[in-house]
């Protein structure tokens, strides 16, 4: 195969089991202002092949990953975007490495979205979080720290341990933010069922069937007593029983606010429902732009947005992310 003028040869990995990597400078150059200066004439470790082309050592870069980046950057057919978690933290790495956000962004997207329906185990929704900041998925970003919100309960604060210790921390206020809004979403929902449970033993009493019904509900679906349950579950379970709770049969094919029937003001099942639905549309994730300006918490100012321009104009850091987040511990 004839060789351009302007190719270079990546040798990706340890001196002796390094891979040999053909690449385009140009195509190098204009996808990372790293690798511009990398591959710029004055760059003083490449040094030229027998073959002319000029030779640039990687030692601590993964031959995989590095493969992967550079048949994206030329448009190669043989990229695949079903890639392993792993390698996405391996591909990652080097993206806030070498700067590559923009160039990678709209293969990452359909790396990262396969994820989302996929992972609920806390390490992997915050290494996802952290790749999310890093290739500057907005949509991923919001999805999984409302994941950490959505799916543990109050008693189990997050680990503020990095899962690959290779990628840029997080900062522990991040997580803190999330466990403080889990709390009082969950305390509303409990209040909900203590509220309605008061209700139906003051103004219900006549309609015993009805009450034992709800007891007997409550107990099944784990939410009695909510005065220690609702230290154990998450808002996605409760959320879940609260929908799934099913009217006393003497309501069946009744209207809620029937005034014809006098125990109207006992409908259990329609107040909890009600009070998932508003539970539900308070919660929502965290907007990276906002992250990326310091906005760690709704209480900061972050918007919540899931949509990149909400915020206005995209906001893209020239600096890798570990640089970026000079927020750190606050």
């Amino acid at each position: 195969m004839a060789e351009d003028a302007d190719d270079v040869v990546f040798l990706v990995g340890p001196p002796g089991k390094a891979k040999r990597i053909r690449v385009s400078a140009t195509v190098l150059s204009h996808a990372s202002k790293v690798f511009s200066a990398m591959l710029s004439p004055g760059f003083l470790e490449g040094s030229p092949s027998m073959f002319g082309s000029k030779q640039i050592s990687l030692p601590d870069d993964d031959p995989e990953a590095t493969t992967w980046i550079c048949d994206v950057l030329h448009f190669r057919e043989n990229v695949s975007h079903d890639v392993s978690f792993r390698l996405m933290e391996k591909i990652a790495i080097l993206c806030d490495k070498y700067n590559l956000e923009v160039a990678l962004q709209a293969w990452s997207e359909l790396c990262l979205q396969k994820w989302q329906k996929r992972v609920v185990e806390e390490q992997q929704c915050k290494t996802l979080m952290n790749m999310a900041a890093i290739f500057g998925s907005q949509d991923t970003f919001w999805t999984f720290s409302l994941k950490l919100l959505w799916t543990y309960p109050i008693k189990k604060k997050l680990s503020r341990n990095q899962p690959n210790p290779l990628l840029p921390s997080l900062p522990n206020a991040l997580f803190e933010s999330i466990d403080s809004q889990r709390e009082p979403m969950l305390q509303n929902m409990r209040q909900a069922v203590e509220s309605t449970i008061d209700r139906c033993v003051r103004y219900g009493s006549d309609h015993f069937t009805t009450i034992t019904h709800y007891y007997q509900q409550l107990h099944a679906l784990g939410l009695w007593p909510p005065s220690t349950k609702f230290q154990e579950l998450t808002i996605k379970e409760v959320y879940q029983a609260f929908m799934s709770f099913k009217p006393c049969d003497k309501w069946k094919g009744k209207d809620e606010d029937d005034p014809e029937c006098s125990c109207s003001y006992s409908r259990f099942d329609a107040r909890l429902k009600q009070a998932a639905e508003d539970a539900m549309a308070k919660q929502t994730g965290l907007c990276l732009c906002c992250f990326r300006k310091g906005k760690l918490s709704h209480q900061d100012g972050n918007c919540g947005s899931s949509e990149a321009n909400k915020c206005g104009k995209r906001y893209r850091a020239p600096k890798p992310l570990r640089e970026r987040l000079s927020l750190s511990e606050r």
